[in-house]
């Protein structure tokens, strides 16, 4: 290999990383020089990361409280030992009674509104009963 086929390689490879750096430099967001309008304060930036409330969640909330309230001290125990993921038989030897009384307070939550294990527990959850 001549000389000038060496160089010509060098001058592309050169080439080639100039043009790289040139992207990489337009792909990078500058920073703003302080006191521009890029600057955001401080407080738009905690509104920013602020929990943000679901459209309803009010009303939910409210839904939430008012089925707490309907509920008898029995049917809550069986709803945070269904939320704490233990079976029929399992909340039955716990509140000392048979699993068919355990499934009758169950059909009687379900009733009321609450339908099934996994709505038990994201109702437990919401109302601060158990811990996710």
């Amino acid at each position: 290999m001549s000389g000038r086929e060496a160089q010509s390689g060098g001058d592309r490879d050169r080439k080639r990383d100039r043009k790289q750096a040139r992207r990489l430099e337009r792909a990078a967001p500058s920073p703003a020089p302080p006191g521009s309008s890029q600057q955001r304060p401080a407080q738009e930036i905690e509104a920013a990361h602020a929990p943000i409330e679901a459209p309803g969640a009010a009303e939910r909330r409210a839904a939430d409280e008012s089925l707490l309230t309907l509920l008898t001290p029995r049917q809550r125990e069986v709803v945070i030992l269904t939320a704490l993921g233990l079976s029929t038989k399992e909340i039955a030897a716990d509140l000392g009674c048979k699993p068919k009384t355990v499934a009758r307070h169950r059909a009687d939550i379900a009733g009321k509104g609450l339908r099934g294990a996994t709505e038990m527990t994201h109702f437990a959850i919401r109302m601060g009963l158990v811990e996710p």
